[in-house]
């Protein structure tokens, strides 16, 4: 993989890489606690966002919003271009345009030259500029981004829903239950379906299981709250733990240090990535 430019923070994460004919590795499933935007230079890809599935075109813009599980699939039989940005949602906050996303997660920009300039900018600036003035300017390039969105007329959805309806309905399921579920069988009873073929249609489909599934966003959402000022011990059972040595034990397996410690609000955590950020 050939690296253009990067820079990596506790707040902010970018690169601009080329992936070649080569590159053996396949992107995981995974979700983090910030927002991603990727963009889309050149190559075959699809775009897996929760049950969604999109066939990437040249200059499309991918918008991650957090706790959401996605993956990117490339055919690495051609070169595969992108850039990657993984940022607090904070810095967008104020922004009209964050709504664009709403239905979507993915716009193309090829109508759009203000935004494929930008991203020029983001090589310029990490190839020429110091280190903190770096990451100053990468906030202004993502707030400018979606600024320039808000005066698009962006064309129609076009995503598909590869995986089986059973599957679909499932997740809607945990993301409109995520804190009240009791257990995995409490979900399959909802489809009709045994406990084992759900299993299956996550392991198959998603390369994951719906106990991970249901734990890693329930573990994001109590870590934010805690980085907000809550106490561990308060907010265990509202983000769907029964007994709080179950919730630290998780939460320690899950971001390596206990829910008590210190951190930052904007620090990036990436969750069920094995071996490659995307």
């Amino acid at each position: 993989m050939a690296v253009i430019s990067s820079y990596q923070s506790k707040k902010l994460i970018y690169h601009h890489t080329v992936s070649n004919a080569d590159e053996l590795d396949f992107f995981t499933l995974h979700t983090h606690s910030v927002s991603e935007l990727m963009f889309f230079v050149r190559g075959r890809a699809n775009q897996m966002v929760e049950d969604r599935l999109y066939e990437l075109r040249k200059n499309d813009l991918v918008y991650v919003k957090p706790t959401v599980h996605h993956r990117v699939d490339p055919d690495f039989s051609i070169e595969y271009e992108r850039y990657v940005l993984m940022f607090d949602p904070e810095i967008i906050r104020d922004v009209p345009a964050s709504g664009v996303f709403e239905n979507t997660a993915v716009v193309n920009c090829s109508h759009e030259r203000i935004v494929t300039e930008i991203f020029k900018k983001f090589d310029y600036y990490c190839l020429n500029f110091p280190h903190d003035d770096f990451y100053q300017l990468a906030k202004m390039l993502v707030r400018e981004i979606f600024f320039n969105l808000s005066l698009s007329i962006l064309p129609e959805n076009r995503f598909e829903t590869p995986f089986s309806p059973i599957l679909s309905r499932a997740l809607q399921y945990i993301n409109t239950n995520l804190y009240t579920i009791k257990s995995v069988s409490e979900i399959s009873d909802k489809m009709h379906i045994t406990e084992s073929y759900l299993y299956s249609l996550f392991r198959q489909q998603l390369r994951t299981t719906p106990k991970k599934y249901i734990s890693d966003k329930r573990l994001l959402a109590a870590r934010k709250a805690i980085i907000l000022g809550r106490k561990p011990t308060e907010v265990y059972q509202e983000f769907g733990f029964s007994e709080y040595s179950t919730f630290y034990r998780s939460f320690v397996g899950l971001f390596g240090y206990p829910p008590s410690k210190k951190t930052s609000s904007s620090a990036i955590t990436v969750v069920g990535e094995n071996r490659k950020m995307q």
